[in-house]
């Protein structure tokens, strides 16, 4: 007798870890999946901002704040199409005279509101002036 009643309760047992086990696993599971979209939205902002740092970079000769604008712009088309999960609160583009900078800041109400940030630049450079320098460096060298 006590054997089938202690079988009987090692087949009720599992029934009762898996009550208490279930909710914790599920909320584990969306907290993983909340971060993997943050993580996301991270990377592909970050690579948003590389790719209009580096084609602001590429322009070399336009006017700094009209380069300013259509980079906000594309940074703005760019957060709109690619995020999954976050909000963007803040995109700003800069132009120097030998840098190109993005900077984008976003957030999202899970979780506690979970704030990123993804900045990228880019040197502008004068390809004419970079060959010079390096015949100049050449012909010091005696090469």
């Amino acid at each position: 007798m006590g054997h089938d009643k202690l079988k009987k309760w090692k087949k009720g047992s599992l029934t009762i870890e898996a009550v208490y086990l279930l909710p914790f696993l599920f909320l584990c599971i969306f907290v993983l999946l909340v971060l993997l979209l943050c993580l996301h939205d991270r990377c592909t902002l970050t690579a948003a901002a590389a790719e209009l740092a580096g084609k602001g970079e590429q322009q070399k000769y336009r006017a700094a704040e009209r380069l300013e604008n259509e980079l906000y712009l594309g940074g703005v088309e760019a957060a709109k199409e690619r995020l999954i999960l976050m909000q963007p609160e803040e995109i700003e583009a800069s132009v120097g005279k030998n840098q190109v900078w993005m900077y984008f800041e976003m957030s999202t109400p899970m979780l506690g509101g979970i704030r990123m940030q993804a900045e990228e630049q880019a040197a502008r450079r004068n390809p004419c002036g970079e060959i010079r320098r390096f015949r100049k460096g050449k012909e010091a060298a005696g090469v």
